[in-house]
């Protein structure tokens, strides 16, 4: 759970980003188990429903879709819950997104393997990963580096540890991608397992 200054929350729901925006669930199936402000039941036995549907909240996905798939810009109507007992705001997002990114964790996560394992280049990872191609310098992408240092300050991806200061962008990147990688436990491609392992290590 991640705590905003507000005292609302966000809860991440098991269902990822890809199926939840081409099936959007219901208040009642996307409902947490408990308040993410008092810990109230959201359905306790024989009593109303301690959380009840307080609308939703568009919010734009970039990055693939798919580990080999072209950049896209998605729309994913995250749920909004209230409790009836405190008055609390519980947000519920789908796996794989990241609170104030636009892009997913799963992108983020395939921009250091392109990068750091496989051994693209600053601007091929760029046209991999980022969805507004005409906007900017083809062979530069701040927005790579800035994502690093928000790992290496616990800000994103907080399951992966530091790397050791003296490594460079392409050596952080790759120990990134290898952690991302173990966290999926599975086959497939090096892609596909950052692709996976990002969504669940957010």
């Amino acid at each position: 759970m991640k705590q905003r200054p507000s005292g609302q929350a966000i809860v991440y729901s098991a269902i990822d980003v890809k199926n939840w925006a081409a099936n959007r669930p219901t208040a009642e199936h996307a409902r947490p188990g408990c308040c993410s402000r008092c810990g109230a039941a959201s359905r306790p036995t024989g009593a109303v429903v301690g959380l009840v549907g307080h609308g939703v909240r568009l919010r734009q996905v970039l990055g693939p879709a798919e580990p080999d798939g072209p950049p896209v810009v998605q729309t994913v109507a995250a749920r909004r819950y209230r409790c009836r007992h405190c008055g609390g705001i519980t947000t519920v997002l789908p796996r794989g997104l990241c609170a104030r990114r636009h892009y997913s964790a799963s992108a983020i996560g395939l921009s250091f393997c392109l990068y750091g394992l496989l051994r693209l280049t600053v601007g091929q990872t760029r046209q991999r990963i980022c969805a507004a191609q005409h906007s900017f310098e083809p062979q530069s992408w701040t927005t790579l580096r800035t994502w690093l240092t928000a790992v290496e300050q616990s800000r994103l991806l907080p399951r992966v540890r530091r790397s050791p200061p003296s490594f460079s962008p392409k050596q952080r990147a790759e120990r990134i991608a290898a952690a991302l990688c173990a966290h999926a436990a599975g086959t497939g491609s090096l892609a596909q397992q950052a692709f996976s392992g990002a969504a669940l290590a957010a």
